[in-house]
């Protein structure tokens, strides 16, 4: 053991990851005690109703042979294309795939811990090469790993993988340039696509301005053979992930939340509260994401910088010492991209809604400043640290003059602590910075290394406040709901007065979903209808029974006492904190209707008669209505309608009919369909503002609906091409190396 010990010591990169393993215990440990459940939980949104869901419901799909189409997923929905965003196919979530899917809530706090060390360990990996003394390069990945930006948003789960990755990126390209080591930039790439695509787009436009300010200052040589190098990696890289990529953007590019409303002033100002929040940030540690001490009582936007213990102090004292370095010219852009609204949403892919969530970035600038500034003995002296002491008084006074004091302090509490916690911590940096040798080091080590044990603990703590509540509704209204609610694959339902997603759980469609990516069609359906919350959650009422039987809502699950009977729901039964309802109203998948209406003339009702209508009329486009009307000259006839399973992928029916007509399924249209008929395939018609429809033939019709996901075999075809084109490159370059 003691041999073990040693040369983890000796070793700064193990070091670093086990050191960031063991503060990582640290934090989640406890909370997973104190919680009394045996697995970590931080909310009901995000982690509790996203998170864990989400991958229960993606393991089993996987295992169960669905890997392209998921109609769990709100009405149904393509399964790479949602869940690409939540990390379906990063290394840690496949971690969780090798158990069964309901461990997960048990795999989630050791794969939390595990994050943790690969963000301290790929961090120090970056670090090392622009340190002499390797401890700091171990000092640099704990500030990174353990900064407000990653302590705030413990309930954003998947923010951690990119976190983790991230290092990596700017590790391989500096190999490339200074030591010409090629092929690694590509795999990081790639390894960076495939853990979250989105993350990613903000990771590439830092890198394009890294490479441009280091040739700048000539901490790059500027080769043009290089710069093409960088290229063709990137281009592999981007390739080999080619089968996620391409159909994630033909998916995402349906989603409203992408589209943007700017206007010229939005554009360049933010309002009043972001500008103190950004600045916040740097001052004071980090705060949770809601009951916050000031300012904003509740912030998903994920406005963090707190490095943990040393603040940004060291860093704007290394900018102000080394003006003209590449890190200090790069921290200022980075700044200048936080306070121009348009600069900083194109790292959310232009979104007018404010978002800080690429502050991972330059948070590991900030850390390799503030190991810099250490190593290269600038010290904190009186007059810095009163300018900082002036600056931190002068904020919180600005915040009484420009807001009112009753609207701005949520926790007074709270607040204290944090104001108390900045000024002591920079007392502590002051004085550590003033030490030289062994002793600087040591006592950064336990320094910092106590600030995020106590302050991650007292952070959960403050979630917990809000936790105690929601662990109880998470463990019996929710992760137990599929031991109390037992439902067919192909059964709907909506809830009354429960949690979103409970049809992840219960592997089935459900209505109350809480989810950013879901079908395009979905999103067009419900905003017809203006039931569509915040662009990502949908909200269907039970009373709303038109709508509910339209949508072929077949039982409700009430997590009330509330007697649902009056809406013409028939009572089934209760077990525990649920209660199941019958509807038999409900409309079966491959419906038809006697009446057609004209889209135009459907938009101009009321949200209220919309509904009406869409259980008597089928909702045509012109072309549609010239090709179909004929079919509605006269009545109709269904002899059996009563199969209907899902199947890998897809689904099957049968239908008996006396007539030709539209067979209307409230499954959202995808250009992804294909449609048969006793093996003849059909055209899949978009009707009812985003449902699928398809021409029966009188008798009987055998119908199998095959789902093959858009842009999935260009993928394929791109990502083969690529491993070769991979191949080819790495081939080349080592014979040229050779001669």
């Amino acid at each position: 053991m003691i041999k073990i010990f040693k040369k983890i010591k000796s070793n700064k990169l193990l070091l670093s990851f086990f050191l960031s393993i063991f503060l990582g215990l640290s934090i989640i440990i406890p909370q997973i005690i104190w919680s009394g459940s045996g697995y970590l939980f931080f909310d009901l949104a995000d982690y509790g109703q996203q998170q864990i869901a989400f991958n229960m419901a993606i393991n089993n799909a996987l295992k169960n042979g669905n890997f392209l189409w998921a109609h769990f997923n709100g009405l149904g929905s393509n399964l790479i294309g949602t869940f690409s965003f939540y990390n379906m196919f990063s290394p840690f979530n496949i971690i969780g795939y090798l158990f069964p899917a309901e461990w997960f809530k048990y795999l989630a706090g050791p794969i939390f811990i595990l994050k943790y060390g690969i963000a301290g360990l790929t961090a120090s990996l970056y670090l090392k090469r622009y340190v002499k003394n390797q401890n700091y390069a171990v000092i640099g990945g704990l500030l990174y790993a353990f900064s407000g930006f990653q302590l705030t948003n413990m309930p954003f789960y998947h923010f951690h993988d990119a976190v983790a990755f991230f290092p990596l990126l700017l590790y391989t390209l500096d190999n490339l340039i200074y030591e010409n080591k090629k092929g690694r930039f590509a795999l990081i790439v790639t390894l960076c696509a495939f853990t979250n695509w989105f993350f990613l787009i903000g990771e590439i436009i830092f890198l394009i301005i890294y490479y441009i300010i280091k040739v700048l200052t000539k901490s790059y040589p500027f080769k043009l053979k290089q710069l093409c190098q960088i290229f063709i990696e990137g281009l592999i890289g981007c390739g080999l992930a080619a089968i996620i990529l391409i159909p994630t953007f033909l998916f995402t590019i349906g989603n409203p939340r992408v589209s943007s409303d700017w206007s010229l002033k939005s554009m360049l100002l933010y309002n009043k509260k972001n500008y103190f929040e950004i600045i916040r940030a740097f001052l004071f540690p980090n705060s949770t994401m809601y009951y916050r001490p000031f300012i904003q009582i509740r912030n998903y936007a994920s406005t963090e910088l707190y490095l943990p213990l040393v603040s940004s102090v060291l860093t704007f004292l290394y900018l102000l010492k080394r003006k003209k370095s590449w890190e200090s010219i790069l921290f200022i852009i980075c700044i200048i991209l936080m306070f121009i609204p348009i600069l900083n949403s194109s790292f959310v892919l232009f979104t007018s809604t404010y978002y800080s969530r690429w502050f991972f970035i330059p948070i590991l600038l900030m850390s390799l400043m503030s190991v810099k500034a250490l190593e290269q003995n600038i010290k904190i002296s009186k007059k810095n640290l009163y300018i900082f002491i002036i600056v931190v008084v002068v904020y919180i006074i600005s915040l009484f003059f420009v807001f009112s004091i009753w609207n701005i302090i949520h926790d007074f509490q709270f607040m204290v602590v944090v104001v108390f916690l900045a000024l002591i911590n920079l007392i502590i940096t002051t004085y550590i910075s003033s030490l030289s040798g062994r002793k600087k080091v040591k006592y950064l080590y336990i320094f910092i290394s106590l600030f995020i044990i106590g302050y991650g603990n007292y952070i959960v703590y403050k979630y917990n406040q809000f936790n105690d509540t929601c662990l109880s509704k998470f463990s019996n209204n929710y992760i137990n709901v599929k031991e109390n609610v037992l439902l067919s694959p192909e059964d709907r339902i909506n809830t009354y007065e429960c949690n979103y997603n409970l049809g992840y759980l219960l592997n089935v469609s459900g209505i109350h979903t809480f989810n950013s990516n879901i079908n395009s069609s979905t999103f067009k359906f419900y905003n017809s209808l203006n039931v569509l919350s915040y662009g990502r959650q949908s909200e269907i009422n039970v009373n709303n029974t038109n709508l509910n039987n339209y949508l072929g809502v077949k039982y409700i699950v009430s997590c009330d006492e509330k007697d649902l009977t009056k809406y013409e729901y028939e009572y089934q039964h209760k077990k525990n904190n649920f209660t199941v309802y019958y509807n038999p109203n409900y409309k079966q998948y491959g419906f038809y209707k006697s009446k057609y209406m004209s889209i135009d003339d459907f938009n101009k009702l009321s949200n209220e008669n919309k509904a009406e209508a869409l259980n008597n009329y089928v909702i045509l486009n012109d072309d549609q209505i010239k090709k179909y009307q004929k079919l509605y000259s006269h009545e109709i006839n269904y002899y059996d309608n009563s199969y209907f399973k899902y199947v890998n992928n897809g689904f099957e029916s049968v239908i008996n009919t006396d007539q030709e007509t539209l067979a209307i399924f409230t499954i959202p249209y995808d250009e992804g369909w294909s449609a048969f008929i006793n093996n003849q395939i059909v055209d899949v018609e978009n009707v009812d503002n985003g449902m699928m429809a398809i021409k029966l033939e009188k008798g009987k019709n055998n119908i199998k609906f095959k789902y093959f996901t858009p842009g999935l075999k260009l993928g394929i075809i791109i990502s083969i091409i690529s491993v070769g084109g991979y191949i080819i490159y790495i081939i080349i370059n080592k014979r040229r190396s050779c001669l």
